[in-house]
């Protein structure tokens, strides 16, 4: 997440949806950059609201706008997938190494289990009651209207450079009743990509 006090304006970093770039660019015009943990990086809406929104308040900086990215949902899914399959991550618990796209949308519609134990993008963007909190969503084909609008706000122009990304495949298949069932389990999601966001 990276925070802009003077500019008002808190930058989300959704898992997945270049975040890695984003930071890296726009990090040396914010004053406040959350990084390092994971965890911290990619503080969802909820955190955000309960913790660091008083204490800023607190401090006197009120009325910041909140903007992020959100990608197709099984798109979100596959890029998780291939980035668990680098090399990397190979020896690690959450590796994709033998695992097919398919085995792991199975995976994770069945409960998250290793290695597609992952957090909700909806949960991602929503307060504790489910409603979207976050001021501005972009889909993340929608990249550079989202680049443009945060380079206007921060009044400075900036070209994010492709960074942390997961290895090229080519598109994988899934079976129209898993499909069918990701949708169901992603329902939120889907909701979110194309109703909310732009």
């Amino acid at each position: 997440m990276l925070i802009s006090l003077e500019k008002k304006l808190a930058i989300f970093a959704m898992p997945k949806c270049a975040s890695s770039a984003i930071h890296a660019e726009f990090s040396r015009i914010n004053a406040i950059r959350l990084a390092g943990s994971p965890d911290v990086k990619h503080t969802n809406y909820m955190t955000w609201r309960l913790h660091l929104v008083p204490y800023l308040e607190s401090l006197g900086f009120t009325g910041i706008e909140t903007v992020c990215l959100f990608r197709e949902p099984l798109d979100w899914l596959e890029s998780h997938w291939r980035y668990r399959q680098r090399p990397a991550a190979r020896n690690g618990p959450n590796s994709t190494a033998g695992v097919s796209f398919e085995e792991f949308v199975e995976l994770y519609v069945d409960g998250r289990r290793r290695p597609a134990n992952l957090r909700s993008p909806a949960r991602f963007v929503t307060d504790e009651t489910g409603a979207v909190g976050i001021d501005r969503i972009w889909r993340y084909d929608h990249i550079d209207d989202f680049l443009a609008y945060v380079r206007g706000r921060l009044g400075r122009p900036a070209r994010p450079k492709t960074r942390n990304v997961s290895p090229s495949r080519p598109p994988q298949p899934v079976a129209a009743e898993l499909r069918a069932r990701f949708r169901e389990h992603a329902a939120r999601e889907y909701e979110i990509y194309e109703r909310v966001a732009l």
